[in-house]
């Protein structure tokens, strides 16, 4: 099994493979518009939920390494809110062309201050017909248990993960999109079996209506 990583990661190896590799929005022109639409509409949401907050920024530039890396190809914002110090958004923008977002991220909170939902959309350094990657990670607690599930902007779920402790015993279950189980009982190990249903029992298959990220506006006030 291969955990999924983050945008920002991976971004670092997509660049080395960009100049060869053609990105595959070019070839489905539909998930490029609802891809474009998600990145749109996630940088709405970033501008809205900073209204009438108080919020720092720190800021840094970076890049990529390798025979054609750009090591000084964005610029980094951080956006924090000053009251409780959590991070509300990243966002990179290329420096040589400040208005290309090149990655977006962005941070929702449930009430004591846990993760509970991310975005991310993230571009190539060239390719910029859509984003090259869009992500919706949503969050779960139960007891000692975290319950993970990611999805693209066209509800395909990607990974998932259980980790924390089940009745005192460590759990830790990562699945990738072909090893996901369809059925409880395709997972033979009984207390993995047990920890996954109590993961996920009350944990959205979809991640509508995150796919809009727009709705948050109506969650997060």
């Amino acid at each position: 099994m291969r955990m999924l990583l983050s945008g920002t990661i991976v971004l670092s190896i997509i660049f080395l493979l960009s100049n060869t590799y053609a990105a595959p929005v070019e070839e489905d022109l539909y998930r490029a518009d609802k891809w474009n639409k998600f990145a749109d509409n996630l940088y709405a949401l970033h501008e809205q939920r900073l209204k009438g907050l108080d919020v720092y920024t720190e800021e840094e530039d970076g890049g990529y390494g390798g025979l054609d890396g750009d090591e000084n190809f964005y610029h980094e914002v951080r956006y924090y809110d000053r009251k409780s110090g959590r991070l509300l958004s990243n966002i990179k923008r290329e420096n040589k062309n400040p208005d290309n977002i090149h990655v977006m991220e962005l941070y929702i909170y449930d009430e004591q201050g846990r993760i509970q939902r991310e975005y991310t959309a993230a571009y190539l350094p060239t390719h910029r017909k859509a984003p090259y990657q869009t992500l919706i990670d949503l969050h779960h607690y139960v007891d000692e248990l975290h319950g993970y599930r990611q999805f693209d902007a066209s509800d395909d779920r990607l990974f998932e993960s259980c980790t924390g402790k089940h009745f005192d015993v460590p759990v830790r279950i990562l699945y990738d999109e072909e090893d996901m189980p369809d059925r409880l009982s395709e997972i033979r190990d009984q207390t993995e079996r047990e920890a996954y249903r109590s993961c996920f029992e009350d944990m959205p298959k979809t991640a509508q209506p995150y796919i809009d990220p727009l709705q948050e506006i109506s969650m997060v006030h």
